[in-house]
């Protein structure tokens, strides 16, 4: 009779156990969804729309990004980077924050640059048809958005973006 108790018990056990483990979410590392360049100011560069593809899940320290493998430890958050590119000596991540190109979003003038230096750099632009200008140090547009031209001239009036197409 002992025996049999002690064998219901064992099953009892195991059974309580394998439902636990069923319904309970695995232990292994989390996925990191919050992007990086979204959620921690300056940890991204600004960086033109070409820049490489990455998809990949990091580990923030408060001032290098690396990839992650595993937990990041007490002292690193995870996150999740869109672009960048990985250093393969030290894993370290440099995380991008692409702007949109200055004429996909229709800031871009159909005529040819009559005269000065074409440059290629970031603009700000606000109003369709109106010049665009530079943006400053922070690279935070006052008016308009934040862009990226690959021909533009400056003139008395602003920075106008060319259209290559």
């Amino acid at each position: 009779m002992m025996r049999c108790k002690e064998m219901l018990s064992i099953l009892a056990l195991t059974t309580i156990a394998t439902a636990a483990g069923l319904v309970a979410p695995p232990a292994a590392a989390t996925v990191a969804t919050t992007p990086l360049c979204n959620s921690v100011r300056g940890a991204c560069e600004i960086s033109p729309p070409d820049v490489p593809v990455l998809r990949a899940d990091v580990c923030w320290n408060g001032s290098v990004a690396t990839l992650k493998s595993g937990d990041c430890g007490n002292n690193a958050r995870p996150y999740f980077v869109e672009y960048g590119e990985v250093d393969p000596i030290t894993a370290a991540v440099i995380a991008y924050a692409p702007v949109p190109d200055t004429c996909d979003m229709g800031f871009c003038s159909v005529t040819m640059p009559i005269e000065g230096t074409e440059i290629a750099g970031f603009l700000c632009c606000g109003e369709e048809g109106k010049p665009c200008s530079e943006p400053p140090n922070t690279m935070v547009c006052a008016m308009g958005d934040l862009t990226y031209c690959k021909n533009y001239t400056l003139s008395t009036e602003g920075a106008i973006c060319h259209d290559e197409k």
